[in-house]
């Protein structure tokens, strides 16, 4: 038998009869299904950072949709996340031995705060497992320890001098480059009330 694309998805049943001079018998009935692997998956694995610190992470997915599915249901999904060191990658969620369609999980097992790791999922249907999706880097990181006050070396009528001290605690990730450099530029800040007022307020904004 041939089939087309337009026969994707759908199911057939088959039964053989052997016959002879005394008379015939018919096999139990075969169930087949046209399809294939299910696609690429079209977006990558999402971190919720709400949930997720230098201590774990928690990873959804995006739901296949029917058209992607090779024309077999959804059976599994799988979800794997590397070393944090480029290295090889372990399954943390679903996969052939362990069927699940939940669409995410927190993974705390190996996870070090500053480390970047490497995240990747596929489906799996009746028919197999299909290709892995593009990947995901993710940085196991939480908020910053809050830096001391800042604190003023010099005031007059003229000039307000004052002095921002860095974090000891970067919460695993990078500062970024704008903060400091907003920093710098109002280490030296010629003083007016409207001046004074833009520091207090830009202040309140980091705290």
């Amino acid at each position: 038998m041939q089939f087309t694309a337009a026969d994707t998805g759908k199911m057939y049943r088959f039964q053989v009869l052997a016959s002879n001079y005394e008379g015939f018998k018919i096999s139990n009935t075969g169930t087949f299904i046209i399809a294939t692997i299910p696609d690429k998956p079209p977006t990558t694995p999402v971190l919720d950072v709400s949930q997720s610190d230098g201590e774990k992470l928690k990873v959804s997915i995006g739901e296949f949709l029917t058209a992607q599915n090779g024309g077999a249901d959804i059976v599994s999904y799988e979800i794997q996340v590397d070393d944090g060191n480029n290295g090889p990658f372990t399954t943390v969620l679903g996969g052939i031995d362990s069927y699940t369609l939940d669409s995410e999980v927190t993974i705390t097992q190996g996870i070090i705060k500053g480390k970047q790791y490497r995240l990747r999922y596929r489906a799996i249907n009746l028919i197999g497992t299909g290709p892995w999706s593009d990947m995901t880097y993710v940085v196991a990181s939480t908020f910053p320890k809050a830096p001391p006050k800042p604190v003023y070396t010099f005031v007059d009528n003229t000039k307000l001098d004052l002095l921002f001290i860095e974090t000891q605690d970067d919460g695993g990730s990078t500062f970024l480059p704008t903060i400091f450099t907003s920093m710098k530029a109002l280490m030296v800040l010629p003083i007016t009330r409207y001046l004074h007022m833009m520091v207090i307020q830009w202040y309140s904004l980091l705290t």
